[in-house]
């Protein structure tokens, strides 16, 4: 009993770890959970606390931040969108704060709840085998320049990727050099990077590129969100209302890997649907903002499909993790909303 519980307690202080960093970074920075994924898929096995069950929980906390404190981004795509609908009532940081709080809370419940299901089984190809000259680690062992080398240029490609959003795709072509930079001086050869990218990880990352276009170019993402809006009458709760609006956005969202665009489309819908009700827009119109970083059910998306490529999970135990974490944190983030703005 002793034992469980202290693996329950390490299990949850690592999920709360990331999460408290992911604080500092905000909702859904690339460059944050591929670092944490890469870490954590460096795990040793161990039998009482295997990283399988770490891996999956801890890689999604990367995009809920403990303490939300920077969400300038959503904030601002909030108010953009209620400006342009005519919304003058004001939202706060600190309500909208509240809300992700709600968001988070949601998301570690889960966790709690599925730890007993996760699976058990190593997630890299750990060998200790003997050569003869000794043993293989102590051969393997690198020059103390080349170490210093790798982790300056490691340091350098992280710094790029935390100021994409400024330098633009810069950051892309430093973490490409950098990994270029380790081709050079022999750390790695061409067949040992190449066999380090995973295959489905860039085709399921890149094929989202393809359905955005074509749900895009057709207009179907428009065409389903005013068809459901006139289907939902004016007998709705506002609770309802919130939570099918939310489902919709994070659903698009993840099939055409256009977060803010889905936003853009679903936002203007909801506050109309909540003025001719008599709700008050700016709950609906919080709840569907974040709605749109709330998906991660399917594995077509940057992060789902790292995880599940890294940790080596199989789609049966994907899904048992996301597909339960997907509704509670929707369920929790519409009842956050509508305490925080009461219909």
């Amino acid at each position: 009993m002793a034992n469980l519980i202290i693996k329950r307690a390490s299990y949850i202080l690592i999920i709360l770890i990331v999460m408290l960093f992911a604080s500092l970074f905000g909702t859904g920075s690339t460059a944050f959970y591929v670092l944490t994924i890469g870490i954590l898929s460096t795990l040793p096995y161990n039998k009482k606390l295997p990283p399988s069950k770490i891996l999956m929980p801890a890689g999604f906390a990367a995009n809920h931040p403990l303490i939300p404190f920077n969400t300038a981004l959503q904030y601002g795509i909030l108010i953009a969108v209620l400006k342009s609908a005519g919304i003058m009532q004001s939202v706060s940081v600190l309500k909208f704060v509240v809300i992700n709080v709600f968001l988070s809370a949601g998301f570690l419940l889960n966790c709690v709840l599925q730890y007993k299901f996760m699976p058990d089984h190593p997630i890299n190809n750990e060998k200790k085998e003997e050569t003869k000259g000794g043993n293989f680690l102590a051969e393997a062992t690198l020059p103390k320049w080349k170490e210093n080398v790798v982790y300056f240029v490691f340091v350098v490609a992280v710094i790029g990727m935390l100021f994409q959003g400024k330098i633009g795709d810069a950051g892309y072509a430093i973490a490409g050099l950098s990994v270029g930079v380790i081709l050079v001086i022999g750390v790695l050869n061409f067949d040992e990077i190449r066999d380090a990218i995973a295959a489905p990880i860039i085709l399921m990352s890149a094929g989202v590129i393809g359905v955005a276009n074509a749900l895009g170019s057709t207009g179907l993402t428009k065409l389903v969100g005013k068809t459901v809006a006139g289907l939902l009458g004016t007998n709705i709760s506002a609770f309802a209302l919130v939570f099918i609006f939310c489902i919709l956005t994070s659903l698009l969202a993840t099939l055409t890997g256009t977060n803010i665009g889905t936003v853009y489309v679903f936002a203007p819908l909801v506050i109309a649907t909540c003025h001719s009700l008599g709700f008050d827009p700016r709950a609906a119109a919080s709840a569907v903002v974040l709605s749109a970083w709330c998906g991660h059910f399917l594995p077509i998306d940057g992060m789902p499909a790292l995880i599940l490529g890294t940790g080596k999970y199989s789609a049966k135990e994907f899904w048992k993790f996301t597909i339960p974490q997907y509704f509670i944190r929707l369920l929790f983030l519409t009842v956050g909303s509508l305490l925080v703005f009461p219909a």
